[in-house]
């Protein structure tokens, strides 16, 4: 046998001899935890989401870009001005410019409403009594929300856009009794933490928006229950990258601000400065609703599906 032959018949094989070998595959990375998620630093190619400034800038262009949003967010206010005195309400009117707000910001201005139409601050009355203003809260909250996403996706507004928000005004709703919860929360905790009460409420809204600020546009871009569209705003505010947390103060930190800063004293005459600031924040409100809902189409493929669940078991 030459040696070329004997080089050849070392390394020969016999076929099949490596079928019922195993195969070693690395182990699935760990998925992040719930700090992790929060904190984590952006990474490039992490997420389509764009930067945040140009989020809000996008927002800020649908409201602007469409009529029945503008008009909506500068009449509004002057339509819930009369009706407020119409029950009584002496002011301030700044409190005026959290009217179109998203909930839980919304809700606490529905919360000192009733509190200073009825003289109910606390309790299952003051809760009764903030009922009506959260319903209709939830319509005008879904109807923004449906509106902005038919511009997003066709470039115009139209009454089908409005049906579609009404659909999901419930969802609104579900969501401010959530967060609800969260305002009861924080009031246990505040007398917790002296001095530190406002830092308290201000950590609870921004953990409120976190988590639940996407469930509405979840369920009106997906079509799904009220537990899974919760579970999809929770997966998609921890998608690493998507700057989710920043959203949430940036909302909130000005937000409040404004609403714990009554400004304009009392009086059924605002004037007109009072005014241009409380028509200028509102159409602000209505920009971050849009925001929001520009930043869910972004990454909504790329939020997991809770329907979908790891089979992998022990072997």
């Amino acid at each position: 046998m030459s040696a070329a032959k004997k080089r050849r018949r070392a390394a020969y094989r016999e076929p099949g001899a490596t079928a019922g070998r195993s195969v070693a595959t690395p182990p699935p990375a760990p998925r992040p935890g719930l700090l992790t998620s929060m904190f984590s630093a952006r990474a490039a190619g992490t997420s389509n989401m764009p930067r945040l400034r140009s989020c809000l800038m996008r927002g800020l262009a649908v409201t602007l870009g469409t009529p029945v949003l503008l008009v909506g967010a500068l009449t509004l206010p002057v339509i819930a001005w009369i009706a407020a005195l119409s029950f009584g309400y002496q002011g301030p009117a700044t409190r005026l410019a959290s009217l179109l707000a998203m909930p839980p910001v919304g809700t606490l201005f529905d919360l000192q409403f009733t509190a200073a139409v009825f003289g109910v601050a606390n309790g299952p009355a003051a809760l009764v009594g903030m009922l009506p203003f959260a319903i209709v809260r939830a319509v005008v909250t879904g109807v923004i929300f449906g509106l902005a996403v038919e511009v997003l996706d066709t470039r115009r507004a139209s009454l089908s856009g409005a049906r579609r928000g009404l659909l999901v005004s419930p969802m609104v709703l579900i969501v401010t009794v959530i967060q609800l919860g969260f305002f009861i929360l924080a009031g246990y905790l505040g007398p917790l933490i002296p001095g530190l009460g406002l830092f308290v409420v201000l950590g609870t809204v921004t953990a409120a928006v976190y988590f639940l600020a996407y469930a509405p546009i979840a369920q009106l871009r997906e079509g799904r229950g009220v537990l899974e569209s919760l579970s999809l705003s929770s997966r998609a505010a921890r998608i690493p990258g998507t700057s989710a947390l920043a959203m949430a103060l940036v909302f909130t930190v000005p937000a409040i601000a404004v609403e714990q800063t009554p400004l304009g004293g009392f009086g059924v005459n605002p004037s007109a400065l009072t005014w241009v600031f409380v028509l200028l924040v509102n159409v602000l409100h209505v920009s971050v609703l849009a925001t929001f809902a520009y930043r869910w189409m972004c990454i909504e493929d790329e939020v997991p599906d809770p329907r979908v669940r790891s089979r992998a078991g022990p072997r």
